[in-house]
């Protein structure tokens, strides 16, 4: 089976993304009276914040995740990181499950661009290394991370369960969908991707119903739809 990864494509797209939120989300958020910070040092990056947004009484630490390897196709999923394979081959909790990070709120984000190259497969796409101007519209749900955590402690699926339950699958050297109780949750193993993420996948709709707000973001103006779903 062949391993791929995408990490130097990866890394310059989200850099695109991240410019294109900067200044046609995040710099609009002033006339509500916010104010934010792109976070660049590596070690905050690493506790989980990309941007903090400030607001008179508190701030925000927001992680940014993108789909960006499926821009354009507006699925109706969302994958969330349990576990995957480091250097040395060492199984590290994924950004869901890892509780020592400083995460407020998820900002989660299906891209749609002007152009897409290279397609992988019919349902997966690889785009071509994207600036700024590529994007057109992109919607975002703002999810607090705990509510999100605590939504799927309901559905029986605590973090301690999720990592069991990743290392059993890992262990079963098992590929894709692996269902759970519950409709609107599975998870899914990713064995040829070089870090072999195993992943929680919910549904957009229940997202949505989470969300504190649901944006869609464009150069030509921005729009909270929230309540409009």
């Amino acid at each position: 089976m062949a391993i791929h990864t995408y990490r130097w494509t990866d890394h310059h797209n989200e850099s695109a993304l991240c410019d294109f939120l900067d200044e046609y989300f995040y710099e609009r958020l002033a006339s509500q009276g916010l104010s934010y910070e792109r976070i660049s040092d590596r070690r905050r990056q690493l506790a989980g914040i990309d941007v903090i947004v400030h607001s008179q009484f508190h701030d925000y630490k927001i992680d940014e995740k993108a789909t960006l390897h499926y821009a354009n196709q507006m699925i109706p999923t969302f994958a969330f990181e349990i576990s995957s394979i480091q250097g040395q081959g060492i199984e590290r909790n994924g950004w869901f499950t890892n509780k020592s990070l400083e995460t407020d709120f998820y900002m989660l984000l299906w891209p749609n661009v002007k152009r897409i190259d290279n397609a992988t497969t019919t349902n997966s796409m690889q785009p071509s290394t994207l600036s700024k101007t590529d994007f057109s519209i992109v919607e975002g749900l703002l999810i607090s991370r705990l509510r999100l955590q605590r939504h799927v402690e309901k559905q029986g699926w605590t973090c301690e369960a999720l990592k069991a339950k990743a290392a059993e699958l890992r262990a079963e050297d098992k590929h894709g969908r692996v269902p759970i109780n519950s409709s609107d949750m599975y998870l899914f193993c990713t064995p040829n991707l070089a870090e072999k993420p195993i992943n929680l996948v919910i549904r957009r709709k229940v997202l949505l119903n989470l969300a504190t707000n649901a944006y869609l973001i464009a150069e030509d103006g921005m729009a909270d739809i929230t309540h409009s779903n």
